[in-house]
Parts: C-alpha cells; sequence; structure tokens
C-alpha cells in the first residue's frame, strides 16, 4: 500500500502538533527542575467567596476560608483551613488578594511551615530573612483577627486557640 504524497497543509499540522509537544515536555521538564511540575490550580470556597489553594496544600479535604470577601474572591487577611482526608489540619494564615495566597505562613501537621510570598499558589523563591519576618507577622496578626472573631461569636476555646497560635507565630520573629 503507497501513501499519497504529504500536502503543505498536511505538512504544517504535523509541524505544529510536533512543536506543541516539544513546548509541552520543555514546560514538564522545567517544572521538574523547579521541584516538579506544578499542579494545576484548585478553586475552592462558595460562589460568593472563592479562593485558589496555595500548592502546599493537599488535595481533597474540606477547605475553608474565615476572612473578608470582595467581589466573589477571599480578600484580606484570614485564616485558610484545610481538613485533609486524614483528619489533620492544615492552614494558611495570612493575605490573600483576589483569592490567591499573597503573603503568609502554610503550617503542615508534622512538617512545620512554610512560610513567604505566594504567586499563583505557590511559594516564591528564593526566601529572604525579611521576606519570612513579614510572612510571620502577617500570619500573626491573621490568627489574633481570627481569635478576636471567634471571642465576639462566644467561642471562647476556639478564641484562645488563636491567641496562642499568634503567640507561637510571633515567637519565630525572634
Amino acid at each position: 500500500m503507497s501513501r499519497a504524497a504529504a500536502t503543505p497543509q498536511t505538512r504544517d499540522r504535523r509541524a505544529a502538533r510536533g512543536l506543541a509537544a516539544l513546548l509541552i515536555a520543555a514546560a514538564t521538564a522545567a517544572g521538574a527542575a523547579e521541584g516538579g511540575a506544578p499542579r494545576p490550580a484548585r478553586e475552592a470556597g462558595p460562589p460568593h467567596c472563592r479562593f485558589t489553594l496555595p500548592e502546599e496544600l493537599p488535595d481533597g479535604g474540606r477547605p475553608r476560608w474565615s476572612g473578608p470577601c470582595a467581589g466573589g474572591r477571599a480578600e484580606g487577611l484570614g485564616v485558610l483551613r484545610l481538613q485533609a482526608a486524614d483528619g489533620a489540619v492544615h492552614l494558611y494564615l495570612g493575605r490573600l488578594a483576589g483569592g490567591q495566597a499573597v503573603l503568609g505562613v502554610i503550617e503542615r501537621p508534622n512538617e512545620g511551615w512554610v512560610a513567604g510570598r505566594f504567586d499563583q499558589g505557590r511559594r516564591v523563591e528564593p526566601v529572604e530573612r525579611n521576606t519570612l519576618i513579614e510572612a510571620f507577622a502577617e500570619a500573626a496578626a491573621a490568627a489574633r483577627a481570627e481569635a478576636e472573631g471567634h471571642r465576639l461569636a462566644g467561642r471562647k476555646a476556639s478564641a484562645r486557640h488563636y491567641r496562642h497560635k499568634a503567640r507561637v507565630l510571633d515567637a519565630q520573629l525572634d
């Protein structure tokens, strides 16, 4: 069986597919060189207050934003709480802008903190000392705001919990 000669349009389509495959491979390799291919953005929250989960938070679970919202997006200082499928509670304490983490601290059970500036759900590298100081200060402010909200709602134990968390975060600045 003989093959018909390729037309210019067929050659162009093949070249375009080859170029697309090459670009995808290059992007994947670049992502792997930076510590793995970036995960797709994970949107969550109710329609009136959507947010994107930072990459360092696990998949699954039930995320909840406790903070202000504007224009249908989480906006400002607050706490993003995610209870993972295994029951562990992961927190982002800090500032969101347009539903995206921008400056704060992620607290991961038994793994410690991820602090700094965030862009498109990923921590911006390298993380300098002053950025860490700003991130922990912002996280402590978010914890204090959360504590005050719980106090005003009469939830004393939760208010104590977040006041303590603010003190722990403040202590990281020393």
